[in-house]
């Protein structure tokens, strides 16, 4: 079994899969109109020098970023 961490503590390449937020409502309601979800997998694409933002490949053709702080709230494995 593959132990949790932070999508911010992901590094650039790897693959995980969402398992869930540590986040308020209003939070999670952003990310889930934005398609992300549990059970998704995300590709980190890039990150900054200073670590955010950061840059993720969702599905085929999807691109989109996050601040180091909001991916500090989304568990993966």
């Amino acid at each position: 079994m593959k132990k949790e961490k932070l999508l911010s503590q992901v590094k650039i390449g790897q693959k995980v899969r969402i398992t869930g937020f540590n986040i308020k409502l209003e939070t999670k309601g952003t990310l889930i109109s934005m398609g992300i979800i549990p059970g998704d997998e995300l590709e980190v694409i890039s990150k900054s020098p200073f670590g955010s933002p950061i840059s993720f490949k969702h599905g085929l053709n999807n691109f989109f970023a996050l601040r180091k702080s909001q991916a500090e709230l989304i568990e993966v494995e």
